[in-house]
């Protein structure tokens, strides 16, 4: 055998072993969400199939002189490779940020060095005066595997919900209204008895479900609406979707939605962002207010350059600062909030805990402390072990706060998540999950969040964001982003009886 034709052979055993290894890591940390055996055996047979070929070049190889065609015929199939390895790599690297699937770093390193390895083994096939198959098979093999992923999609069904059938509906999806996808929930409920502000008293709780509307599919910037579904039966029944905001003129995002009901003065505010991206950190907090209970709204009016929430802000229930509303906030230095002590006329900045991104905020006991819990952002593609919420507390409304610590109960993913209060309790929604955002799951706190001992999942496949909201009847709503494959096909609604 001939010097060349080890290297060549090395090389491609090499890759093969990395591939494969990498292959069994994917399937391993993404076993939670694989349905199906069939993207098991997919990928080890073709990790299999590439061994084989291998195997087989050893023994049927050929020396004869390559002709012109067969030379320009792998270079056409190392460009069409490699592009498409290429483009992989990059998504597999935005799937550990974004957490679809997980590609954990392991996982996309020994998949870069295998793909390296294999494109460098085509490199000297192209130069190589032969007229060898194997790189053609190799590469077959290799565009087999992200085409595996894409039949696992077409053929993976959704998930079964950890609740009665009834307690489930579908607020958002894919396609609704000619929007592409549906992205960051956020519920609000005014409860039953409020005096609006326009004079109308409630009968029953109603339940405001909000979502950003995307016409770009899942991308964060683009074409991006805020609209709304409201139910004047505590969640029965729905209306329509409708636009509560948009970007104008030219394209731009209006996003992040988070509410609050004042109950002192019947006023429903929504605070929320927009940009068109075009700058860095380009979002400004904008806010309007609501007399009629989310129907019709006030001129839009420019906090400042910031992002809020998503999800829902708070009314402080008890204590020296009852009736004070609080929104979660944060910038690039770190999380804060804003507050409001004249039923939201004017709205205060508070200091910046020089850490966390997205955060909610509830009432932590009938003190009237308050309890954060803020994401934890790592940047694209850097390495990190095992992640938990960060939590604080604050017993001065929200001006200040305790220094963020884990809760080493509480395991996420780069993911928002949500908190409230109810029957006396701490509720938590989140994808209780390392690297990916899945097994969306409901835990309940008795000491004010410090442990975490209850815990219920809601559903075990792919699930993103989520909010929560309590209602009259003691019951807990979670509105949350899930999917068969992707966690962002739809958002739905889902009941928690108080027995939970």
């Amino acid at each position: 055998m001939k010097v060349i034709d080890i290297i060549k052979n090395s090389l491609s055993l090499v890759a093969i072993f990395l591939l494969t290894w990498a292959s069994c890591k994917f399937l391993d940390y993404n076993a939670p969400i694989i349905k199906h055996a069939f993207l098991n055996m997919a990928l080890i047979g073709i990790c299999l199939a590439l061994f084989v070929s291998q195997v087989l070049a050893f023994k049927f190889r050929s020396s004869q002189r390559a002709t012109k065609v067969n030379r320009l015929t792998k270079v056409a199939t190392l460009f069409v490779t490699a592009g498409v390895m290429v483009v992989v790599f990059l998504e597999s690297a935005l799937w550990d940020y974004f957490q679809p699937y997980s590609c954990h770093d392991d996982v996309i390193y020994m998949s870069l060095v295998g793909i390296l390895l294999f494109i460098l083994r085509f490199i000297i096939d192209v130069f190589t005066p032969s007229n060898e198959r194997i790189p053609y098979i190799l590469a077959v093999l290799l565009l087999a595997m992200p085409a595996s992923l894409g039949l696992w999609k077409k053929l993976q069904k959704p998930f079964s919900y950890g609740v009665e059938e009834q307690s489930v509906t579908h607020l958002f999806s894919g396609g609704d209204a000619g929007y592409d996808r549906f992205r960051i929930p956020s519920i609000c409920v005014i409860p039953e008895g409020s005096l609006l502000a326009n004079g109308d008293t409630l009968i029953e709780d109603r339940v405001l479900a909000y979502a950003e509307a995307r016409r770009n599919g899942s991308l964060d910037q683009g074409d991006i609406d805020l609209v709304q579904r409201i139910s004047a039966d505590a969640g029965l029944t729905w209306s329509a979707i409708e636009v509560t905001q948009t970007w104008q003129p030219g394209i731009g995002k209006i996003g992040n939605p988070t509410p609050v009901f004042d109950k002192a003065s019947g006023i429903f505010w929504m605070f929320y962002i927009a940009g068109d991206f075009a700058h860095e950190f380009g979002y400004n907090t904008w806010y309007m207010s609501s007399a009629d209970g989310g129907f019709t709204w006030s001129e839009p009016q420019k906090f400042g350059n910031c992002t809020v929430g998503p999800g829902h802000g708070i009314q402080i229930e008890n204590g020296s600062f009852k009736d004070r509303l609080v929104i979660p906030a944060y910038n690039q230095k770190g999380a804060f909030t804003l507050i409001s002590d004249d039923q939201g006329q004017t709205w205060t900045q508070t200091d910046n805990l020089g850490v966390g991104n997205e955060t909610e905020i509830a009432q932590a006991d009938t003190s009237g402390n308050l309890v954060m819990i803020t994401r934890i952002q790592i940047p694209l593609s850097k390495p990190h072990g095992e992640l938990h919420k960060l939590l604080c507390y604050s017993k001065d409304g929200g001006a200040q706060w305790t220094a963020p610590v884990e809760n080493t109960d509480l395991r996420t993913p780069i993911c928002m998540s949500s908190i409230v209060r109810q029957n006396e309790d701490l509720y938590y929604s989140y994808p209780d999950q390392y690297y990916n955002r899945s097994n969306l799951t409901i835990a309940r706190s008795h000491d004010s969040g410090q442990s975490w001992s209850s815990k219920h999942v809601i559903y075990p496949g792919p699930a993103g964001y989520s909010d929560l909201a309590g209602l009259s009847n003691n019951d807990v709503l979670v509105l949350f982003e899930n999917g068969a494959v992707d966690y962002d096909e739809r958002i739905t609604l889902v009941r928690i009886s108080e027995k939970k």
